[in-house]
């Protein structure tokens, strides 16, 4: 799909103005969530619909390692102002925060929390807000699969760190796409 919107840049000094925006796993609780990117975004973007469509805090990494920065506070409280504010901010549950599932259909203030939802565009277009895991079967029936693939994910995720690392070190340049 192409469109003649001109591209704003996340540093402009006025706001972006969206009807809707979709954001998901986050992963609060493990060391590889980019709150910071994510707070510099929120801070420019307003939107009437916030989905937060699963995985906001990782359930399982902080079952197993408890690990929790304060700017993982101050994105909550992000979250919780633009609620207060015009946004209408929707907690869709995903598996890693399988924990808040039994809040679904419950409202915190005016964050709406929801196993599903759907969404009606502007054009009247009616979309299922789903976080996913619900269709993946295989993990579906059996967690103990899942929540291994969850710890080589980070596993990966620290690997990929390093390995960057070491590559910059030696003089090797990240690869960026021509975008221009």
């Amino acid at each position: 799909m192409q469109t003649d919107l001109p591209m704003q840049e996340l540093n402009a000094d006025a706001p972006i103005i969206c009807r809707s925006v979709w954001i998901s796993d986050i992963h609060l609780g493990t060391k590889h969530a980019q709150v910071e990117e994510l707070l510099e975004f929120l801070r420019v973007v307003d939107c009437k619909y916030l989905y937060l469509v699963g995985d906001l805090i990782d359930g399982w990494e902080l079952k197993f390692r408890w690990y929790w920065r304060d700017d993982y506070n101050v994105l909550i409280q992000k979250l919780l102002r633009k609620s207060r504010k015009q946004t209408k901010v929707i907690y869709i549950t995903g598996n890693h925060d399988e924990f808040v599932d039994q809040f679904a259909g419950m409202r915190f203030g005016s964050v709406i929390m929801a196993h599903q939802v759907i969404h009606t565009a502007a054009d009247g277009k009616k979309y299922l807000v789903i976080h996913g895991h619900q269709a993946d079967g295989l993990t579906h029936f059996n967690h103990l699969l899942e929540k291994l693939g969850s710890h080589l994910y980070n596993w990966i995720l620290d690997f990929n760190l390093y390995f960057n690392r070491l590559r910059r070190a030696m003089g090797f340049k990240l690869a960026m796409p021509n975008l221009g």
